[in-house]
């Protein structure tokens, strides 16, 4: 599984928002997020159920320090509206240096694909990692 989900409703108003075709609100562009997040819960649970194994990229915690990397918002706040998400067993975190990241051929088309704010995301990142009732591995 991956997220942005953008084959539902709430997945394609936020990838019309990723790709600067419309605006939301910061606030309620988070909850949109997560939203997506548990739209996708009644499949991950029945997927778990049958004893398969899920890699799920882009969780729960790439909200959370993609948000929170923005002025005036906590990573308490951030983290509040997934509460209840399915936990991961393990958060495997692929650093990619942003030189890297820049030669990507669509780097910088979506909204926050920017230098400065993916420095930001980088260091709410390592903030989550720093939370020991998760297995992050680096």
């Amino acid at each position: 599984l991956f997220f942005l989900e953008r084959s539902t409703e709430i997945g394609k108003l936020l990838s019309s928002y990723l790709e600067k075709k419309s605006e939301v609100e910061d606030h309620s562009v988070h909850l949109l997020f997560s939203a997506n997040r548990w739209e996708q819960v009644p499949l991950i649970k029945k997927k778990l159920s049958q004893g398969i194994t899920l890699v799920v990229d882009r969780y729960a915690f790439s909200g959370v320090a993609f948000t929170s990397a923005k002025e005036n918002f906590s990573l308490d706040w951030c983290k509040q509206p997934d509460v209840g998400l399915p936990k991961p067993d393990l958060v495997v975190f692929l650093q990619l240096r942003l030189a890297e990241a820049a030669r990507r051929g669509e780097f910088g088309r979506e909204r926050y694909e920017n230098g400065n704010f993916q420095e930001r995301a980088l260091h709410r990142f390592h903030q989550l990692m720093a939370d020991e009732t998760l297995n992050w591995k680096v």
